[in-house]
């Protein structure tokens, strides 16, 4: 829960400052683009077939390099993992449950903090093939992500994801 408070604190202080004075708006229009691309490409991963390695070069290595206290990676609806090694180890177990998860994104916000720090809001509608091979359709998410350049490459810090499963 502190976690989670200390980013909403970081959320908010972020957004009542004015936009960083030493980026003009064809570099936060470039940034914005390049991490709209490089969110496209975390989930590409995820898809059949799946390279859950892959999908988990999208994050930094150790999320407690930057949080205050116990880092979270993730956070699944109302569950927090407890850090770097749980998500991945989350992450892995997540991608033996299935032969892979297809994504169609419907809306992406972006807010360039600075140049090494962004915050995106994205909705995507999303399927589920089980490891019989059945695909289920119908699954909705919103996914907020905190993006930090780590040495000079881009990396998710930190995403919350709210997801409705199809109700039939």
């Amino acid at each position: 829960m502190r976690a989670l408070s200390a980013f909403a604190l970081l959320m908010l202080a972020a957004g009542c400052q004015a936009p960083p004075p030493d980026l003009t708006d064809a570099e936060r229009e470039a940034i914005a683009s390049e991490i709209q691309v490089l969110s496209r490409a975390a989930f590409e991963p995820f898809a059949e077939p799946q390279d859950i390695e892959a999908a988990l070069s999208f994050y930094v290595q150790d999320a407690g390099d930057y949080f205050v206290g116990n880092p979270v990676v993730g956070v699944f609806n109302l569950r927090m993992d407890e850090g770097s090694e749980d998500f991945r180890e989350g992450i892995r177990n997540l991608g033996n449950n299935r032969l892979g998860t297809s994504v169609q994104f419907k809306d992406d916000r972006i807010a360039v903090l600075s140049r090494d720090h962004v915050v995106q809001v994205l909705s995507a509608d999303y399927a589920i093939t089980n490891l019989e091979g059945v695909t289920r359709t119908g699954y909705q998410m919103v996914q907020t992500q905190v993006w930090v350049r780590e040495n000079g490459e881009w990396k998710i810090l930190h995403f919350h994801q709210s997801f409705l499963a199809p109700t039939d």
